[in-house]
């Protein structure tokens, strides 16, 4: 496929724009079919290259929406009902956990001192013990307590202060519990207490002094009660 020589730069520049050039003993023009074909197949490649372009655009536009403000109202107003319902619900069974464990604290070392009674008809140490205070000897008795004598405050848990009155016959217990408060227990083992309060196991809930709970010797039996839930007074 040639073309004269004078017409070489027409034709380089007619096959370059995919039309046509003057062929020899044509007498005029000759489309050439295989720039016609390229001229084709670059327009379909434009129109493709168009139209995912465009459909680019598109797909940006459509992961590029966010939240409206109305929508982003009203996830926080859930938010905050949630919250409004869980936290006090959450604060209530934590406090509620804390005074059971202070409760459970105050039993056990009630059911150490009942056993230390059963044995001497006394809250005392047994002439046998080396030890030179109750608390010291209780702690030998019951090890998974933390015991603590009169007079001295409690600020931990499965911490309990003991104190003992009526000559050895009556005692009180007392525990700490984080959310303010100190659970007591006093067994009363003679008819005729100091504290006025009868014979048996009374119960009283209060709230800390400065450093703690201290166990003391009841003065009279108002706050005492026969459980920490059933508020039946102590005679």
């Amino acid at each position: 496929m040639g073309c004269y020589h004078a017409e070489w730069q027409k034709c380089a520049i007619a096959r370059f724009w995919r039309t046509a050039c003057y062929r020899p003993g044509t007498g005029g023009r000759e489309p050439t079919r295989k720039g016609e074909n390229l001229k084709q197949n670059l327009g379909n490649l434009t129109a493709r290259l168009r139209r995912h372009a465009e459909e680019g655009r598109e797909e940006g536009k459509r992961g590029s929406k966010g939240f409206t403000l109305i929508e982003l109202m009203v996830v926080l107003l859930i938010i905050g009902i949630l919250m409004a319902i869980a936290i006090p619900t959450y604060l209530s069974e934590r406090n509620n956990a804390q005074n059971t464990a202070a409760q459970a604290t105050v039993r056990n070392a009630l059911i150490a001192v009942k056993a230390n009674y059963a044995e001497l008809n006394e809250y005392a140490i047994p002439a046998s013990s080396t030890a030179t205070s109750y608390a010291t000897y209780m702690s030998g008795q019951e090890p998974a307590l933390t015991w603590d004598g009169a007079t001295t405050a409690v600020d931990k848990i499965n911490a309990v202060s003991e104190a003992r009155f009526d000559s050895n016959q009556s005692i009180v217990l007392s525990a700490w519990s984080p959310n303010g408060k100190c659970w007591t227990a006093a067994d009363v083992e003679t008819s005729s207490s100091s504290s006025t309060l009868g014979q048996g196991v009374w119960y009283n809930e209060s709230a800390p002094a400065t450093g703690g709970c201290t166990a003391t010797a009841p003065t009279s039996s108002t706050g005492w009660y026969s459980t920490w839930t059933n508020r039946q007074t102590a005679p």
